[in-house]
């Protein structure tokens, strides 16, 4: 049934998140917004403080030019890493903004 769904995928997401926020800044990390893209979301009051801390988190780590630092790398692709992390900034803009919109709305 729909509850057991939800229940299932609630405890999931509960085991994906990376709930040790010390990460975020650093690492290549899951957090809820991957998950959770409004207040109307099944598992956004289940996960209301740490999308909370997510706004927050976005709010202080926004760079003075409007972007958020990608915190992950292509090792072996110098070159077409340089092209793509612009890529991933612009990508990281809109859905950072889209998120904090919805929540904080």
């Amino acid at each position: 049934d729909m509850a057991e769904i939800k229940r299932l995928l609630q405890s999931q997401i509960q085991q994906v998140v990376t709930y040790d926020t010390s990460k975020w800044g650093v690492d290549y990390v899951c957090k809820p917004s991957l998950f959770i893209d409004s207040k109307s979301s099944d598992f956004y009051e289940d996960n209301k403080p740490i999308c909370d801390y997510e706004c927050e988190f976005l709010a202080n780590t926004q760079q003075a030019d409007g972007t958020w630092a990608v915190t992950w790398g292509w090792g072996d692709y110098p070159e077409e890493w340089s092209i793509s992390k612009n890529w991933w900034k612009s990508d990281l803009i809109i859905k950072n903004c889209k998120f904090w919109k919805a929540i904080r709305d």
